[in-house]
């Protein structure tokens, strides 16, 4: 009976202590850091998307060329009719802060 009610009065003062203590919090959360696809046939939305969100958005890799054979690489970006050049593009993204993974 006594060790019933001793035991009733730990867990009681547990619960009390559990609802009151402090819950620890990291004060430093980091922030998601994302990386993202920028393919030469959507360079319209994605280019501006990426571009505007450059404080969480740290690297882009763009999908411009493709492998056709060992010495063969085809350059996707020129032929999908962009609306700038490729050199202007990518200074754009470096001078934004973008890294880019080509």
């Amino acid at each position: 009976m006594i060790g019933s009610k001793l035991f009733r009065a730990a867990l009681a003062s547990l619960l009390i202590l559990g609802i009151t203590a402090p819950v620890a919090k990291a004060e430093n959360t980091p922030r998601k850091i994302l990386t993202g696809w920028i393919p030469y046939y959507s360079m319209k939305t994605s280019l501006p998307d990426a571009l505007n969100n450059a404080d969480i958005i740290k690297e882009v890799m763009p999908f411009w060329y493709t492998l056709k054979s060992p010495t063969l690489i085809r350059d996707d970006y020129s032929t999908a009719n962009p609306s700038w050049p490729i050199a202007d593009t990518i200074c754009l993204m470096r001078k934004t802060g973008l890294k880019l993974m080509l």
